[in-house]
């Protein structure tokens, strides 16, 4: 399942998927592994142009299953390796490129992982970035034919509230308040061609922080902006002005809402906050 999510989000965002499939990440020699993932330069490029699922093949009863998921990706594990397999695949599930992960051990530091070879691995399997413009008009076709309205947020890898923003727009409660009225994708400032002239021409100008977001309409008009010349910025709504702004934009857009729904989300918001707190 979560392959699947990833793979639906790759194809949305023009990235591939990475399957790292792997023992508990607390477990001794793995933690080498998750070590190399946390540096700055790999946490970048996972970030920008990876979706990466963390498959566990350990002791765990799922683990089982998901060595036989990953035989079927040509990935032969036993379930007792000290190091992970790598399988990168394409939104349509096909497998790019796959490696074990013992190739990737530094030559120098036995019981370290290289990031040199994890990015001559990786690097040459980066999809081509996508057109900003594309992403948009992708998203508007299902607005359109849902009779939903777009809500399109710009935000850069390395942003504190950018990925906080889009991780809230994806929690379940928020799907299924906010999915009934919108369709919701995101533009990846540092990667997605085209990203800045088309922030500008929806309107942001002079954007003081991120995310910004801003409404469209399946018509391609927009509707609403997170900032406004009268109004800064409020990226992720956090405080009750900001919530109440977002909100308020939201009945703009899509002004057969339900109190239902508006309550929903501004419980989401404010549980959220709570627990980011």
């Amino acid at each position: 399942a979560a392959i699947d999510a990833a793979k639906q989000r790759a194809g949305e965002q023009g990235r591939r998927v990475l399957v790292i499939w792997a023992a508990d990440p607390q477990a001794e020699f793995t933690g080498y592994f998750v070590d190399l993932m946390r540096l700055v330069d790999m946490q970048r490029l996972l970030g920008l142009d990876f979706d990466t699922v963390w498959a566990e093949t350990g002791k765990p009863a799922h683990g089982a299953a998901n060595r036989a998921i990953a035989k079927t990706f040509g990935a032969e594990l036993r379930g007792d390796e000290q190091d992970p397999w790598l399988t990168v695949l394409d939104p349509a599930g096909k497998v790019v490129a796959s490696k074990n992960g013992a190739e990737l051990i530094d030559d120098v530091r036995k019981r370290a992982y290289s990031i040199i070879k994890a990015e001559d691995f990786l690097r040459p399997l980066v999809a081509k970035p996508p057109a900003a413009q594309d992403i948009l008009d992708g998203a508007l076709a299902k607005a359109k034919e849902s009779k939903r309205f777009v809500l399109l947020s710009f935000g850069e890898f390395g942003d504190v509230w950018s990925p906080k923003f889009k991780g809230w727009l994806a929690q379940p409660e928020v799907v299924a308040s906010l999915g009934k009225y919108a369709v919701v994708t995101h533009i990846e400032l540092r990667r997605d061609v085209g990203a800045i002239d088309l922030l500008e021409k929806l309107g942001g100008v002079k954007v003081q922080s991120l995310p910004w977001f801003v409404l469209v309409g399946s018509d391609g008009k927009p509707i609403a902006t997170s900032q406004t010349e009268k109004m800064p910025n409020i990226g992720f709504p956090t405080d009750d002005g900001e919530v109440g702004e977002f909100l308020g934009m939201l009945k703009k857009a899509a002004p057969g809402m339900t109190e239902e729904d508006s309550r929903a989300i501004r419980q989401s918001l404010v549980e959220h906050r709570t627990r980011k707190g």
